[in-house]
């Protein structure tokens, strides 16, 4: 019985030892799995993105601002990133480890293959601007007019592969946006376009569609053309046509979007007795005349550097409104007319510029 209880007592003291082992002991928590790499790729990609131009070996050119187009991880700490600035494109290899959550780039290289310098850049432009300058009268899609020859009076790069190249003749001024390529010093032309203003594009529209947009027919097999448009204010033109036989008058209104042209209406223009709006031969030739003796009081701009105002043209696009064209030698405008004529009588009710930019200061 004794021995049974010095036993008892042995083993009692062990687990009391056991128990107190196990209090004593830092209690550590299960460790949870964390799928650090898709967050570290996170976070190296977004450090990448937000310093690329300070990283770059290479500066940006002509103004650009670099910025990332793509970063592959290639190992567990080397990556592969691409970048540009709108002009040039590199690529660069990169070594990065990630200390208390921060970011360290250990190195970023160039490829060697990818690096364009500024002067190679300049380089192409110089080579582009020379060919076009050399080759302006074959690349226009438009000829020259009145004997003239086309030279080149300004190319704007707008970006690594396009142009807006400025040309004329001495007799008419052109603008073209061109694409072109560079290779090995070879330049090649892909397209080039002439670049027309809103009033240009719906001149062409209307005139290769006159037959189709006239609610009036062509009579005695004619076939209609336009003789004038005058664009009397915004997104309204009076369209003037005829067939050879009758000749018609109308109000087209319409819209331009991504050089596109909609003509939202075209009417004929008919005065009360139903018959196409015209004056007068005889109160033209009056209007006409008073216009021109007084075109220097009407006109609300004064004549410059001492010269004085003469009318060029006078276009009557209604019974009574005149488009008036007159220069002073120095500065050209166009304005509107509103008159009235009584027992021969001309009374000039209105008479202001047209203020889209049509003043044309001259050399």
């Amino acid at each position: 019985m004794k021995k049974t209880n010095i036993i008892w007592l042995i083993f009692g003291i062990a687990l009391i030892v056991l128990l107190a082992i196990w209090l004593t002991t830092d209690k550590q928590e299960p460790e949870i799995e964390v799928d650090t790499e898709v967050s570290h790729e996170d976070v190296v990609r977004e450090y990448i993105q937000e310093n690329i131009s300070e990283l770059s070996p290479e500066p940006e050119v002509l103004g650009g601002t670099f910025y990332v187009t793509n970063i592959d991880f290639i190992e567990e700490d080397l990556i592969l990133v691409e970048y540009e600035d709108g002009h040039i494109a590199l690529e660069a290899n990169a070594k990065y480890s990630i200390i208390n959550d921060e970011v360290v780039i250990d190195y970023f290289r160039l490829k060697e293959e990818t690096v364009r310098s500024e002067e190679e850049f300049l380089n192409n432009e110089e080579l582009v601007y020379n060919y076009i300058e050399q080759n302006i009268s074959e690349l226009s899609p438009e000829p020259e007019v009145l004997g003239g020859t086309f030279h080149v009076t300004s190319i704007d790069f707008i970006d690594d592969n396009l142009a807006i190249v400025e040309y004329e003749d001495g007799h008419i001024a052109l603008e073209a946006q061109v694409i072109y390529s560079v290779v090995n010093n070879r330049v090649n032309i892909n397209s080039f376009q002439i670049l027309q203003n809103e009033e240009d594009l719906v001149i062409n529209y209307i005139e290769d569609n006159i037959s189709e947009l006239s609610p009036e027919d062509a009579v005695l097999g004619g076939t209609f053309y336009v003789t004038n448009i005058n664009f009397v204010d915004e997104n309204l033109a009076i369209v003037e046509y005829e067939d050879g036989h009758i000749a018609l008058k109308a109000e087209a209104t319409y819209s331009v979007a991504d050089n596109q042209v909609s003509i939202e209406s075209f009417q004929i223009i008919e005065d009360e007795n139903g018959e196409n709006n015209e004056i007068g031969m005889e109160d033209e030739d009056l209007v006409y005349s008073y216009i021109e003796d007084n075109i220097s009081e009407l006109s609300p701009e004064e004549a410059t550097l001492g010269g004085s105002f003469y009318v060029t043209s006078i276009d009557f696009v209604e019974d009574d409104i005149a488009i008036v064209d007159y220069e002073d030698g120095h500065v050209a405008f166009s304005a509107k007319a509103t008159f009235s004529v009584n027992d021969n009588e001309v009374e000039i009710n209105s008479f202001e510029i047209i203020p889209d930019g049509s003043t044309i200061e001259r050399e």
